[in-house]
Formats: C-alpha cells, sequence, structure tokens
C-alpha cells in the first residue's frame, strides 16, 4: 500500500511543479544553484515529511494490527524503503509526463 501512495503523491507532485514550471525534482543541477538551494531543500523537505509521517503512521497501524506491538526502528525502515525511494524515484518523471501532457494541450488550444 505504502509504495502506491508514494507513488501517487508523486504523481500529484509533480503535476503542481509543472503546471508552476519548476525545475526539475531531485537533480544535480537544482541543487548546485546556490541561490535557490535553501528553497529548493526547504520545499523537498516539506513534501517528503508529510508523505514519511503518513507512511510510518500506516507501518504503525499495520504493526499493531498484526503484531500486537510497535517497533519504531521498523517502522523508519519500512517507511525510507516503501514510502521515500518511490517517491523520490518517481515525482522528477511523472513532472517531466504531466509537462509533456500540458504542452501538448496548449498546442492544441493555442493551434
Amino acid at each position: 500500500m505504502q509504495p502506491i501512495v508514494a507513488i501517487a503523491l508523486a504523481a500529484h507532485d509533480g503535476f503542481k511543479d509543472a503546471k508552476k514550471v519548476v525545475p526539475e525534482y531531485f537533480t544535480w543541477h537544482v541543487f548546485m544553484n546556490p541561490a535557490r538551494r535553501p528553497q529548493l531543500l526547504r520545499e523537498a523537505f516539506k513534501s517528503v515529511l508529510k508523505l514519511f509521517i503518513v507512511a510510518i503512521l500506516l507501518d504503525a497501524i499495520y504493526q499493531w494490527e498484526v503484531l500486537h506491538w510497535f517497533y519504531p526502528g521498523e517502522a523508519l525502515i519500512v517507511a525510507t524503503i516503501l514510502a521515500l525511494v518511490p517517491y523520490i524515484i518517481f515525482r522528477g518523471p511523472a513532472q517531466r509526463l504531466w509537462r509533456y501532457f500540458l504542452s501538448r494541450k496548449n498546442d492544441k488550444h493555442g493551434s
């Protein structure tokens, strides 16, 4: 469940990025720009933090229902692997895909 939620949030955030025409998420050239780096890191942290909290809550519920106990270390590992990794991997491609569809839509309406 967590990877699906992470990919859906990545697609949603990628769509918002494509509409705002911001640089692609989590690429070297974005973080190498010292003027924008603090703002970009803040935005990245904010979006990833929400996802990470939701992933830990989902894992806590799962652990409580199945194991009848909560293991915080396991929750951190599971949230990182099942939520953060897919989110980081899919947000950039989702943004490129949305940007492509938005540009095609604008080309059709502009013609």
